[in-house]
């Protein structure tokens, strides 16, 4: 064989091997938080609230709304960076968190609709988006040795996003204590991966280019059921269920990311009202959630992964105002060894005037392994 061809095939051997895309990042995949009140608790009360990103968490608790409402949530979409060093086929990694561009999380609406029951109550309808999943990491690294060539300016950069539209019904028994609702979810799922790089034989000349673009999105459908049950009017049960949804309209990237694996997710709220003698009131939540098992793809595996919320909020009553104070810990597990956990700490505040139709929210959370969320929600009631 010549010296000509047997670079040709080293180049190509090259090209064909896939560094790990994710051995250290943060697996926000199919746990990213939408950034609305839940998110200052840990994602706490993500199963036992109740307001339009109920349509998305848990679709009982649209049950409580008595009027129409409107939810819009703005945050920031998080972001990471992979040095990479060492050999090309098994590099040594180093991930640090950034905090990435700033987007629409959360718009939804949710009305009571139908005939009333004896108590007033009525059927609730929902229409929701909701940016339920995403990462996106970009991986840097030169010099890195694979056999007889030398990897300069590797660059690698895998996004991928996961986006909620969904349409919900919620009702609850005549004397409020139970709720059922629940969601028909079309999604569509966006994936990205660019790749770029030069080869170099060991007398320092360039032999070969990495080089390719994949952009695509695909689309499912899938549906999620939920309860909530309020045994004492002082603690909420949650639970639901969110079906498997498998992606089409995705030939070129199906190798990638495939499948968005089933979850199930249980919460418990407690309140207790009449502190500091008067109107003032604490909530504990606490939320369970775990996804099952996915498909494994070409730039990493995907197993199952479980993720904890847990948050304080204390709501006090100041100046014609109910001001919500809120923290928490949100502990968010990794579903393979392609990934890492991303836990961190959470607050938030809130901003209600008496007689007002409309909520403010601001909440933020702080990962361990770097990068900050910021997430801004208003909540407005139509009529009075």
């Amino acid at each position: 064989m010549t010296n000509a061809r047997m670079l040709r095939s080293l180049a190509l051997a090259a090209a064909a091997v896939p560094v790990a895309a994710f051995s250290q990042v943060p697996d926000l995949l199919t746990a990213l938080d939408a950034g609305g009140r839940g998110m200052g608790m840990g994602g706490g009360v993500n199963q036992t609230a109740s307001d339009t990103l109920s349509g998305y968490y848990n679709p009982a608790g649209l049950a409580y709304l008595d009027s129409a409402r409107i939810g819009l949530t703005f945050r920031n979409l998080p972001r990471s960076t992979t040095n990479i060093s060492g050999n090309f086929d098994n590099p040594v990694m180093s991930t640090e968190g950034t905090r990435g561009a700033n987007t629409i999380s959360h718009l939804g609406y949710a009305m009571p609709w139908g005939k009333a029951r004896d108590n007033g109550n009525r059927p609730v309808v929902a229409f929701t988006y909701t940016l339920g999943g995403y990462v996106f990491d970009t991986q840097k690294g030169t010099n890195l040795q694979n056999g007889a060539l030398i990897v300069r300016n590797y660059e690698k950069e895998l996004r991928l996003r996961t986006d909620y539209f969904t349409l919900a019904y919620a009702q609850a028994n005549s004397n409020m204590t139970f709720n059922w609702g629940i969601g028909l979810n079309y999604v569509r799922q966006g994936v990205t991966k660019n790749v770029k790089g030069v080869l170099v034989d060991s007398t320092n000349n360039v032999v070969g280019n990495l080089g390719s673009e994949t952009s695509e999105t695909g689309s499912g459908v899938g549906a999620t059921v939920g309860f909530q049950w309020t045994p004492k009017g002082n603690v909420t049960y949650g639970l639901s269920y969110r079906s498997e949804i498998d992606l089409n309209g995705n030939p070129v990237t199906k190798t990638i990311y495939d499948k968005i694996p089933a979850k199930l997710n249980a919460g418990v709220t407690i309140r207790r009202d009449g502190l500091r003698g008067g109107r003032d009131f604490l909530l504990l939540g606490a939320n369970l959630q775990h996804t099952f098992k996915g498909k494994d793809g070409s730039d990493f595996d995907r197993g199952s992964q479980t993720a904890v919320g847990l948050g304080i909020e204390y709501n006090m009553f100041r100046r014609n105002a109910r001001i919500p104070v809120r923290m928490g810990y949100a502990f968010v597990g990794r579903s393979s060894d392609d990934f890492l956990n991303r836990n961190g700490f959470t607050m938030g505040v809130g901003y209600q005037p008496d007689g007002s139709n409309y909520t403010l929210d601001l909440n933020m959370a702080f990962p361990e392994r770097g990068g900050f969320d910021l997430g801004l929600s208003l909540s407005y009631r139509l009529g009075k």
